[in-house]
């Protein structure tokens, strides 16, 4: 569950290897709209807090760097795993402290029964 932003609150979206920040314009019951400071709006849905744009595709937004930091960081061990277990399908379950415990102990080349 998102939490609903205040108008003047910092939202951030990943754009390739950038990050944008957004300034929160306006909230209503479905939406909130949002804008950097070159006045690049965007409409942000409350329920999953992704980008609607004309072209159908949904970006996620975020309400922290952090937040954006610890999606790499887990899409960086999820390659790890993959490239370590053939067999493994990944998934974003696990929180981030887990999956920094999982590339501890590849790295280590520890063997766990």
């Amino acid at each position: 569950m998102y939490k609903k932003p205040k108008v003047g609150d910092n939202v951030f979206q990943q754009k390739k290897t950038e990050v944008v920040t957004f300034t929160v314009t306006k909230v209503a019951k479905k939406y909130f709209y949002a804008k950097t400071l070159c006045s690049w709006d965007i409409k942000v849905d409350l329920e999953d807090w992704c980008e609607i744009n004309c072209f159908g595709n949904r970006f996620p937004v975020y309400e922290s760097v952090e937040a954006i930091n610890n999606l790499n960081e887990n899409n960086e061990i999820i390659k790890l795993i993959k490239k370590t277990f053939v067999d493994f399908y990944g998934t974003k379950e696990f929180q981030i402290e887990k999956m920094r415990e999982i590339k501890r102990i590849i790295e280590s080349n520890v063997v766990v029964i």
